[in-house]
């Protein structure tokens, strides 16, 4: 870890472990939603804390300073779990290229682990296989799991379908080569957040009839509506990190020249028929644009008869999964998360 990334780790972290009413303070006044929901305090802080230290919208950035943008502020408050983790990376070749898998493996662990194949957020432009590293050994060791980070493939350069191409491919893969890894072929998840979360549900739905279709999917804050027209994203569209502009930037990036935005590879939300797939808990926060898409995909699964847990964090904004070292609520999720999947993958 670079001197300047545990220079604002250390810094943040004071800053959000100050006694409640001096964090109110710091905070300032407080700020609630159209429905009610208050911003968690830590956030807030959080929120200040980024104007501060001059974290600028990605948009404005340009893609390549905004990748390394990214990579920099994900490691600020990223998950730092105690345990010993193997971790090691293959590469894969798919259509038109190669991606790397890094694979995440308790070292105390015993015969065949389930399986979590997990794509990483970053809007389809940014993220790494560094970005969500804290998270993925977190899993790793509360799950008692082997887990697979996809280092997909990313836009402008490689525009849909290819992160979801590759998504499919890289699980497919590994679903091959699980015993020799380690795992168990009949034990696999899916998980992401954000953008990893649309993907982690267009694998589900490309492989629901699958002889080696996952058995679980966690999806976090997942982007599953490129239509963007639920109220949530007129409440948020600025000042709670992920905004319209950021949104605008990825989405064009990612799209490139197609106009289909309802096609179910882009938006699984608009998807004629949800029967058939795998078990899910969806993760939401009640500060972000992509939290009335995120309910209504949960809402459309239990339609569906799809079994389906919903769990909104009223406080929270876009990103808290990668903020667990630092807030409260966003360390509970990770652990809900756990408690989810080792029950799904028979580990509990």
């Amino acid at each position: 870890m670079s001197f300047l990334i545990e220079t604002q780790r250390r810094f943040a972290e004071s800053m959000l472990q100050l006694p409640p009413a001096v964090l109110r303070k710091v905070a300032g006044e407080e700020i609630r939603s159209p429905e009610g929901y208050v911003l968690d305090p830590q956030i807030q802080v959080i929120l200040r804390l980024a104007e501060v230290l001059g974290h600028s919208e990605w948009s404005h950035q340009g893609v390549h300073k905004a990748r390394r943008s990214m990579e920099f502020s994900s490691q600020i408050l990223t998950a730092r779990p105690r345990g010993s983790v193997a971790i090691h990376d293959e590469m894969l070749r798919v259509s038109g290229g190669i991606v790397r898998v890094r694979i995440y493996k308790p070292e105390s662990a015993t015969g065949p682990l389930p399986v979590i194949v997990y794509y990483h957020g970053g809007g389809f432009v940014l993220g790494s296989l560094l970005s969500h590293n804290g998270e993925c050994m977190a899993m790793a060791l509360g799950a008692n799991a082997l887990v697979v980070a996809v280092d997909y493939r990313l836009a402008p350069e490689f525009p849909f379908p290819t992160a979801a191409d590759d998504a499919v491919a890289a699980y497919l893969w590994i679903a091959d080569r699980a015993a020799s890894l380690g795992g168990d072929p009949k034990r696999m998840a899916v998980a992401g957040d954000s953008a990893g979360g649309n993907l982690a549900a267009v694998v589900s739905r490309d492989l629901r009839e699958h002889a080696q279709r996952p058995v679980f999917q966690l999806l976090i804050y997942p982007a599953v509506d490129f239509t963007r027209s639920m109220p949530s994203h007129q409440y948020f569209k600025s000042g709670f990190f992920l905004t319209k502009a950021t949104m605008d930037w990825f989405l064009n990036n990612y799209m490139g020249r197609s106009t289909d935005w309802t096609h179910p590879r882009a938006s699984p939300l608009l998807a004629n028929d949800h029967r058939g797939l795998p078990p899910a808990l969806v993760l939401t926060g009640g500060f972000d644009p992509l939290r009335d898409e995120g309910r209504a995909y949960a809402e459309a699964l239990d339609g569906a008869g799809v079994k389906v847990e919903h769990r909104c964090y009223e406080g929270m904004v876009h990103g808290f999964f990668s903020m667990t070292s630092g807030v409260h609520v966003a360390h509970q999720a990770l652990q809900d998360s756990i408690v989810a999947l080792r029950s799904a993958l028979g580990t509990a």
